[in-house]
């Protein structure tokens, strides 16, 4: 399912190219095509300016793979829509019931995409709750309406407080190279608790007709001073090849970890950004990490 970026019939511009790729790197088919009597419109044909910025939602994308295939195999195994209208995730909020110029990708990606030519801010409804701007990190309170700046290098995209986002190393292709760390960006809400899972197959062969998967779950609270991170032990019978996870979450200041109880190295926290990085070998073997 996915659109023809740029528009099948007619000729693109610049702008236009770019806010339609802004949109369609969510979609599960992400093609840029069009019909052969028209001229040609790759992101490179209108200048490196408009170039770079399709470049970078690409390099996104590919970041967000391992989340858009877990939300896909949920279509798959639920009939749940990819591409969700607000109202279907937040039935209790009167004020989605004729929002249609935003979307969910699954059940934690809002996107609010520009629609009009030369826009370059609009203003974006974030149901209750916390809500993280996907550009800055910055935390939002949710139930109400908010201006955001939307330049032509900006979509505004904002995850929801609570969830698990997996992310992969960027790539120009599924399997380039091999997913040596896979990142778990933890969204913590206002509660400080956050939870999700994700699904992986080898994503070549119908072996997982068959239960060859594997899902995993990962969840955590605050308790006390302390936030306990549990990782549970990964289900299926498919194993990934050999590398680490990158669990981040929100600090505002430097803090110690331990892994079972046994505090971990230096080298296993480190910062990135405004959040805390901790590196464990992934054993799919069930781990509690704490936070203090």
């Amino acid at each position: 399912v996915g659109g023809d970026i740029g528009g099948f019939v007619g000729n693109a511009n610049g702008e236009l190219l770019t806010r339609w790729y802004q949109v369609g790197v969510f979609t599960p088919f992400c093609r840029n095509h069009k019909e052969k009597e028209s001229y040609d419109q790759e992101p490179w044909r209108f200048g490196a300016y408009y170039e770079d910025i399709i470049r970078k939602y690409l390099k996104l994308r590919y970041r967000m793979m391992p989340y858009l295939y877990t939300v896909l195999e949920e279509a798959h195994r639920t009939g749940l829509p990819v591409f969700r209208p607000l109202l279907l995730n937040f039935q209790q909020d009167r004020n989605v019931l004729n929002l249609d110029d935003e979307f969910m990708v699954g059940a934690d990606v809002l996107v609010a995409p520009v629609l009009r030519a030369a826009q370059t801010s609009r203003m974006v409804y974030l149901p209750k709750g916390r809500w993280y701007d996907v550009w800055t990190g910055k935390a939002i309170p949710g139930g109400t309406t908010i201006p955001v700046d939307a330049p032509l290098e900006t979509s505004p995209i904002f995850i929801r407080g609570g969830a698990v986002l997996p992310l992969a190393p960027e790539m120009n292709y599924i399997g380039e190279k091999p997913v040596s760390v896979l990142t778990l960006d933890l969204y913590p809400d206002n509660d400080g608790a956050a939870s999700g899972d994700w699904y992986e197959d080898d994503g070549l062969s119908p072996a997982y007709l068959r239960g060859v998967i594997r899902r995993t779950s990962l969840r955590m609270r605050r308790t006390g001073e302390a936030q306990r991170i549990e990782l549970q032990a990964a289900e299926g019978s498919y194993r990934p090849a050999a590398r680490r996870l990158e669990i981040r979450v929100p600090a505002a200041e430097a803090a110690t970890a331990s892994l079972d109880g046994t505090p971990l190295a230096r080298a296993s926290v480190s910062r990135v950004g405004e959040r805390l990085a901790i590196t464990i070998s992934d054993d799919g073997k069930a781990h509690t990490i704490v936070i203090q």
